[in-house]
Order: C-alpha cells, then sequence, then structure tokens
C-alpha cells in the first residue's frame, strides 16, 4: 500500500516531500554517511500523540530507533554551532489528524479510518483513509476484520497484505506472534524489497511456545523463566534462550527491568544485555515499546543497537530550532502506545 505522501521528521536523513500534511521542515544538517548507520534492520520506532490542549494539541512525536554521532545546531544569541554526540533524536510534527483509534509499533489509526505510518529512518508517511479494519494490532503488523489476512508493515512504512489467514493469536508481540497452537510466527524489518513483503514473514510449527508467561516487543519469557528473542534483521529466534540473572519485573518492547533493578535491553539481532549503569528503582508511569517516562518527566530510551539514552535532541515542528532536553511530555495519548500483550 503506498502513501499519498510523508513528512519527513528525520532532520538530514532524507529530502522531505513536495506534498506536507502540517507545513515543510527545514533541515538542520545532513550528517554524514559515517554518521548514520542503516536503520532498516530496526523495529523499535515509536509514534506518539500528545494531548495537550491548545497549540500542542494532537502533535505528534517520532522517536525513531537511529542515532547520531554528530548533531550540529544552533543555539539562540550564539553564533556558532554547538555539537551533541552519539545522541537520540525526539521529533515534533503538528498534525491535523483525528484522535487516535489504536496503533502498533510503526503505524497509527485515526477515527474515520486514517491510517500513518513511520519508517525506521524517521519518515511519517500518511495514507489518507483506508479499507483497513483492524482486529489484533502487533508491533508491525496486524490482522484485518474483514478477511483476517495478516497485514504487515515494513522498515519503510509500506502495508503489504500478505493473503495469509491469521490463526487464533494468544502471545502478540511486536516482531512476533504466537498462535493459541503454540506456533511461532515471526516478522523481520522488510522483504524482497520495499513494499514487497516477501520474505519478510516466517511461520515456525516445529517448535512449540505454549508455556510463554509474558510478551515483550521482539522478546518473550518462558514458563521457565527463560527469555526468547527474535531478530528484526533476520526473522530467527535464538534457539538457545537467555537466563537472565534476576527475575522480569516491567516490560516494554524491546527492553525490560529485571527485579535486581537494573536495565536489559534487547538489539534488533536479538541479543540480550544488562545495562548495569542504568538502574531503575522506580516504576515508570508511561511505558511505550522503546522508552520509560517516570513521574518527573525523566526518561529512558533504548534504541535500536540495544544502546540506552537518558537525553534526546528535541527538533521543533517546524525544524528552525533544536535543544538538547532530558524530559517527555507527561501527556503522550495512551491509545497512541503499542505494547505487547497476551490474551487469555
Amino acid at each position: 500500500m503506498k502513501p499519498i505522501f510523508y513528512l519527513t521528521l528525520l532532520a538530514g536523513f532524507a529530502a522531505l516531500g513536495a506534498a506536507n500534511l502540517a507545513g515543510a521542515d527545514v533541515i538542520l544538517q545532513t550528517p554524514t554517511p559515517t554518521q548514520v548507520v542503516d536503520p532498516h534492520p530496526y523495529q523499535s520506532q515509536v509514534t506518539l500523540r500528545l494531548i495537550a490542549t491548545g497549540i500542542d494539541s494532537g502533535a505528534v512525536q517520532v522517536l525513531p530507533p537511529v542515532t547520531v554521532k554528530e548533531y550540529k545546531y544552533h543555539v539562540p544569541g550564539s553564533p556558532d554551532l554547538k555539537s551533541e554526540f552519539n545522541t537520540a533524536l525526539l521529533y515534533d510534527k503538528r498534525n491535523p489528524l483525528p484522535d487516535t483509534t489504536g496503533a502498533g509499533g510503526n503505524y497509527t489509526f485515526y477515527k474515520d479510518g486514517f491510517l500513518t505510518a513511520v519508517t525506521a529512518d524517521g519518515a511519517f508517511y500518511y495514507y489518507g483513509k483506508t479499507n483497513f479494519k483492524p482486529a489484533t494490532l502487533g508491533g508491525v503488523y496486524f490482522t484485518d476484520a474483514v478477511t483476517n489476512h495478516i497485514v504487515l508493515v515494513d522498515s519503510y512504512g509500506y502495508f503489504w497484505d500478505s493473503m495469509t489467514p491469521a490463526p487464533a493469536i494468544r502471545v502478540v508481540g511486536g516482531n512476533y506472534f504466537i498462535g493459541q497452537d503454540g506456533n511461532l510466527t515471526t516478522f523481520k524489518s522488510m522483504g524482497t524489497a520495499p513494499g514487497n513483503g516477501v520474505g519478510m514473514m516466517t511461520q515456525y510449527t516445529l517448535a512449540q511456545f505454549s508455556n510463554v508467561s509474558a510478551a515483550g516487543g521482539n522478546f518473550f519469557v518462558n514458563g521457565d523463566g527463560s527469555v526468547t528473542t527474535v531478530s528484526s534483521e533476520t526473522g530467527q529466534y535464538s534457539y538457545s534462550p537467555y537466563f537472565p540473572s534476576a527475575a522480569l519485573k516491567i516490560i516494554g518492547g524491546n527492553y525490560f527491568v529485571g527485579t535486581d533493578n537494573y536495565l536489559y535491553t534487547v538489539d534488533s539481532k536479538g541479543i540480550l544485555n544488562r545495562n548495569s549503569d542504568y538502574p531503575v528503582p522506580h516504576s515508570p508511569m508511561i511505558k511505550g515499546y522503546s522508552f520509560m517516562e517516570f513521574s518527573d518527566g525523566t526518561f529512558l530510551f533504548v534504541d535500536g543497537e540495544g544502546i540506552p539514552h537518558k537525553s534526546v535532541m528535541h527538533v521543533s515542528s517546524t525544524g528552525l530550532s533544536a535543544k538538547p532536553e532530558g524530559k517527555l511530555s507527561p501527556q503522550i495519548d495512551a491509545l497512541s502506545i503499542f505494547l505487547p500483550k497476551i490474551i487469555y
């Protein structure tokens, strides 16, 4: 399914389309190729919709999974550019679309059938009204209520009807689901080409995962407490599960917090890491696929490589201003957040 047009929210990653839903962004700086890794194996991009009143009402924010080695920006009153290194990015975009009705990891449905997607490199695609009637919403896929087909959303923001009937789903993950029969289906970040989902979906029928006790975005917890991860690069699951040093207490999309109060992350390759430099002693106020926000507005964001960040470069909707920021908005629409779940 091709978009009507797109809004590039990632300053410097791609040229902006001629048509625009809410005004063109100004490119602040174009990173060199050595500054940006290929983002398309990643599946942890996040679109947030704010419920603030006034001028910010309905504003969209995007957290792409890719970071930049150096981001240069102007500081008001200073003639010199400043630099932030190895920084994550947060992009604003004002948005005239109606209220959110549901969201996956990289797509969002709105009232009256409007549909958007966000790509791994931060472009925000607008599809207008769609004929899709979503039933079960996963991270990079959903099932259609009319056809019962599995619909895939690749890392370029294209929707692709697999024409494959969906089974009864028990575990709804980000890049996988597990049927009531215990069979695992996984989704890598793209198929044979952008917009062509051939090879993006893999169905495993020999391994059984009937005893899953908790769902993450690119991992799940087995009945014995072990963790099975799913690579967004290959769609393969970790045949030998991980045994974390602590039980899982808080579960997100590409991260969890153990009972030892440390952050564990799962990168795009499906590798699990314990981040002992990032204690999480308090429960978050808001959990998102790749972030946690705490009651004071501070947050932890986990990029596609599984690296945590406590701050981002926050770029305005006009693209004319940017600044380092260590807090997120406290007024995030819960319906714009996708989190994995188990259907009982």
